[in-house]
């Protein structure tokens, strides 16, 4: 029987929540319509690049006001959260796919699988092709 891979169970653990379940409003942060606004935009354009200013025009503030309030929300700056948010896409597609490391990395808006791996070993903890070989050995 396979087990089932939950959202929680990608990343390590003691990593900032999904925005999704971070939905307390902080004093000084961005308003939920906002949050909404600018994660769906990171989601919907996770290939491409996501400068600041982009997110912030989502959210109709200034760049500078708009990072400080994102932090306020989030807990993380918003180039940590689209860094750890790419992290994630790539996770579920070396699980679902049979896709190359570097097609992963070109679909979730990263130069190359060396960009890839250098960052998935920051966050994850080890390097895309052992991390795909031991979920997928567990999954069955």
């Amino acid at each position: 029987m396979c087990r089932q891979v939950a959202a929680n169970d990608l990343l390590v653990p003691g990593s900032p929540l999904p925005a999704e379940e971070n939905d307390t409003s902080a004093k000084g942060g961005l308003a939920g319509w906002q949050l909404r606004k600018v994660i769906r935009h990171v989601e919907d354009n996770l290939g491409h690049s996501l400068p600041c200013y982009d997110l912030a025009a989502v959210a109709r503030l200034s760049t500078g006001h708009f990072c400080r309030a994102f932090k306020t929300s989030m807990g993380e700056p918003p180039h940590a959260y689209v860094i750890r948010q790419r992290i994630r896409r790539a996770q579920t597609l070396m699980l679902h796919t049979e896709d190359t490391l570097s097609e992963i990395a070109c679909m979730c808006g990263l130069t190359d699988q060396a960009h890839l791996t250098r960052l998935f070993r920051r966050i994850v903890g080890s390097t895309p092709k052992v991390w795909r070989t031991r979920w997928r050995a567990q999954l069955g």
